[in-house]
C-alpha cells in the first residue's frame, strides 16, 4: 500500500494586531520622553488592561497604538505593517479595522453633527457612496449598543453621558473593527451606567472576538474585566502578563503600590516626583520600599520573570 503524503504546512500565523516595538515618544519641551523603549505584543481576541496613575504614560501609549502621535524610535505594527511605511490609502484601509474609544465623547464629535452623521462619518470617508446602506448600518450598529432608531435623528448633546458613549461605542463598530482601543470609556459616568458600558462593550467581545484595549486607573475594574495587562510607570512598561497574574499575584513593588492605593494615594506621593531626565537606576527606586543602592546604577530591562515580564532586580513573587 502507497503510504500517504505528508503534508507540511507552510502558512504562518496571523501577526498580532497591535505591537509596539521599542517605542520612545517625546514630546516639544518636555523635560522627559512621555514614553521610553516600550515593546508590547497585544494579541488577538484578547482583553487587555494598560494601567497606571497619571503621568505614567497611559494615554501617550494609547495615541502611540492609534498612530496619533509621532514616534522618535521605534516601530508601531498594524497586523505585521509597520505604520510609517504605509501610504495613504492603505494607513486609511487599515484604520477600518483599528478604531478609538474616547473618554469624552462629546469632544470627539463634530458639534455640527446629529448622531445619524455622527454614525455616517466613517462610513463615508471608507467609501460608502449608498445612502441607504448607511442607514441600515447605522440602525444596525445603534441596536447592537441598545439605542433606539430614533436617536438618528437627536443631538448627542441632549443625550445622557451613558448614551452618548453607547454612540461613541457604534460609531466605532460601524467599520466592523478587529480591535476597539478604549481610553477611560466608564470614567465620566456614574456607577451603574458604567457596569452597562462595561458589559456592553464584552458583550461585544464575545459576539465579534474583539480584540479590547482599555487605558485605565481604575485597577479594581479592569481586573474583572481583561486577561492581560500592563503596568506603566515614568512612561515604561514595569510588568505585563496575564491578568490574573498581575492583579493577584504582583511581582513589581509598583504594581504592589498601586493596588494596595487603588482606594487611596500612593506612598510618598507627597515627598517623591517622577524620576528627572539625567537620574540614572530604577525610575521607580525613589519611591520604592525594597530598594536597594544596585537599584540605582542601571535601568532594569524587562525580562521574562515566570508568567509575567518584569522590570526590576526583584521578583516579589517568587
Amino acid at each position: 500500500m502507497t503510504p500517504e503524503p505528508v503534508v507540511v504546512s507552510t502558512s504562518l500565523p496571523d501577526p498580532p494586531p497591535l505591537e509596539l516595538a521599542g517605542i520612545t515618544v517625546r514630546f516639544p519641551g518636555a523635560p522627559r520622553p512621555a514614553l521610553r523603549d516600550v515593546s508590547l505584543t497585544l494579541e488577538r481576541s484578547r482583553r487587555w488592561a494598560i494601567v497606571g496613575e497619571s503621568g505614567s504614560g497611559k494615554t501617550t501609549l494609547m495615541r502611540a497604538l492609534l498612530g496619533l502621535v509621532p514616534v522618535e524610535a521605534g516601530v508601531v505594527r498594524w497586523f505585521g505593517h509597520a505604520l510609517d511605511g504605509l501610504g495613504r490609502g492603505e494607513l486609511r484601509r487599515l484604520r477600518a479595522r483599528v478604531q478609538p474609544v474616547f473618554q469624552d465623547p462629546v469632544a470627539s464629535f463634530d458639534p455640527r453633527f446629529d448622531c445619524r452623521r455622527v454614525l455616517e462619518e466613517p462610513l463615508i470617508i471608507h467609501g460608502w457612496s449608498d445612502p441607504v446602506r448607511r442607514l441600515e448600518r447605522c440602525r444596525e450598529v445603534l441596536a447592537q449598543v441598545g439605542l433606539d432608531p430614533a436617536t438618528l435623528g437627536a443631538h448627542p448633546r441632549k443625550m445622557s453621558g451613558g448614551q452618548r458613549q453607547r454612540l461613541a461605542i457604534a460609531r466605532a463598530m460601524t467599520l466592523s473593527p478587529e480591535v476597539l482601543v478604549a481610553d477611560e470609556p466608564t470614567a465620566a459616568l456614574d456607577l451603574s451606567v458604567q457596569g452597562q458600558i462595561l458589559s456592553l462593550l464584552l458583550e461585544l467581545h464575545e459576539r465579534s472576538g474583539l480584540t479590547l484595549v482599555f487605558i485605565s486607573h481604575d485597577l479594581p475594574l479592569v481586573s474583572q474585566l481583561c486577561d492581560r495587562a500592563a503596568v506603566l510607570y515614568a512612561g515604561r512598561v514595569v510588568e505585563a502578563g496575564p491578568a490574573d497574574e498581575v492583579f493577584l499575584r504582583p511581582r513589581h513593588p509598583y504594581t504592589r503600590d498601586l493596588l494596595e492605593a487603588s482606594a487611596g494615594p500612593l506612598p510618598g506621593l507627597g515627598t517623591a516626583t517622577l524620576p528627572g531626565p539625567g537620574e540614572a537606576g530604577c525610575p521607580y527606586a525613589p519611591r520604592c520600599r525594597h530598594r536597594e543602592e544596585a537599584c540605582t546604577a542601571a535601568v532594569p530591562p524587562l525580562r521574562d520573570s515566570g508568567p509575567v515580564r518584569l522590570a526590576c532586580r526583584l521578583d516579589l513573587g517568587a
